[in-house]
């Protein structure tokens, strides 16, 4: 089937690891980014969350300008999005932010009237997200994260204490669920004493998993909430991806996140169709 809830309130499209660059992957991307378009109000679309590796090549300019004309149709709808520089962006560990900021830094998105925030010229961000009374906080930061990039999402989520918060990152847990560094150093140093935090979605690692924590605040031996980490990206999937989106889909009377994939590319729901 579609793994459309029959009722939700609102969804979210999760995009990552597009890195298209041939005229081939450039057509997925475009139908993508069409698809989110043309369907933001049918399946009430309020926002797009893009997780890193924008581009393949983080010193080819013409990468940059295919997808920022790609990401441009979100503004140009009226639709607000999010995103950050994955490895291949900003060169793998050796913090090349050059393209990234002239084609995806701060001055680009601080006059929308959702962009809360910059951290070192739009390398990590904030964005206030606000659909039917539920406001959600969306922390992003690229790549490259040590102290003074924890240091700066904990000042924000101090900054917001009542409002349910999703980080998302490049790196994270991988296809087995299995947590990086960064992953865990997030989980320790900002979840465990953030209590709004409910997700943290990364892509980097092809294929799709999520590997759920509890926390117990009140040290009575029960876990008072858990923090969903969530891996998605299709980039093994032949032509980049296939064009397979994740679909976060909010049920706020129930208090319940559903998700599923969707190719526009292939009309095809679910990239892993086996149950498990």
């Amino acid at each position: 089937g579609t793994g459309i809830p029959e009722q939700y309130d609102f969804s979210i499209a999760w995009i990552s690891d597009t890195q298209y660059y041939s005229e081939q992957y450039m057509e997925n991307f475009s139908k993508m980014t069409n698809w989110i378009v043309d369907n933001k109000d049918g399946l009430g679309i309020q926002y797009v969350v893009h997780t890193g590796d924008i581009v393949d090549e983080f010193n080819e300019e013409y990468q940059y300008v295919n997808a920022s004309n790609e990401l441009s149709k979100f503004e140009q709808a009226g639709l607000p999005y999010g995103l950050l520089g994955g490895n291949h962006d900003t060169g793998h560990g050796n913090e090349r932010y050059e393209l990234y900021d002239k084609y995806f830094g701060a001055e680009r998105y601080e006059g929308n009237s959702w962009y809360g925030g910059t951290y070192d010229d739009n390398k990590g961000h904030y964005d206030l997200v606000n659909v039917d009374g539920e406001e959600l906080l969306f922390i992003y930061m690229s790549w490259d994260i040590y102290t003074p990039e924890v240091d700066w999402i904990n000042s924000v989520l101090e900054q917001y204490p009542d409002k349910k918060a999703i980080i998302c990152t490049h790196p994270g847990i991988n296809a087995n669920a299995e947590p990086d560094y960064f992953s865990d150093l997030l989980l320790e140093q900002v979840c465990k004493t953030h209590t709004n935090v409910i997700a943290m979605l990364n892509g980097h690692y092809h294929g799709a998993s999520m590997n759920n924590v509890g926390f117990d605040d009140n040290g009575d031996g029960v876990e008072d909430r858990v923090v969903y980490r969530i891996c998605t990206d299709y980039q093994s999937a032949p032509g980049g991806g296939e064009g397979y989106i994740k679909m976060m889909y909010f049920d706020l009377e129930n208090g319940k996140i559903y998700l599923n994939s969707y190719s526009p590319v292939l009309d095809d729901y679910n990239y892993y169709d086996t149950p498990k």
